[in-house]
């Protein structure tokens, strides 16, 4: 089975992915709010970038690889071509999720200040990335 179905994306649809992703960034960098709450919202920045990204190379996740966030932070490599560097700190920081779902491990202020770091240049680059490849999609809706 295919995780990955051909898809048309919208300006639309990117923009209000971006949108979310800023949102959620901003209450990321909130520091008045709990570190557990501030890495939840960098995690989500991190989803709405890949799929944004895959949207605009012309692929919609299927219900499975959605499900498979792993994955779906993985694509950022191939999508974004995120360099090793960017996916190994990345990469290091989204396995913190799992111990603190399933184990109640703590997220402290440090890793929830250094992910706001990771997933605002994250954004930043996905925006560069799809005004180069894709300008079409950040065009306002006529």
């Amino acid at each position: 089975m295919t995780h990955l179905e051909p898809h048309v994306a919208s300006p639309d649809e990117v923009q209000r992915l971006l949108a979310s992703a800023a949102l959620s960034l901003a209450d990321a960098a909130r520091v008045e709010n709990e570190p557990v709450t501030r890495y939840d919202c960098a995690y989500r920045v991190v989803m709405q970038c890949a799929l944004a990204a895959l949207l605009a190379t012309g692929y919609r996740p299927s219900p499975e690889m959605l499900a498979d966030l792993g994955a779906m932070a993985q694509s950022l490599q191939l999508t974004l071509g995120l360099p090793a560097r960017g996916w190994i700190i990345l990469d290091a920081i989204l396995s913190k999720r799992r111990p603190g779902d399933y184990r109640g491990a703590e997220v402290g202020a440090g890793l929830a200040d250094e992910f706001v770091v990771q997933t605002t240049a994250l954004l930043s680059r996905l925006r560069i990335w799809l005004a180069m490849k894709f300008p079409q999609l950040l065009e306002p809706a006529a």
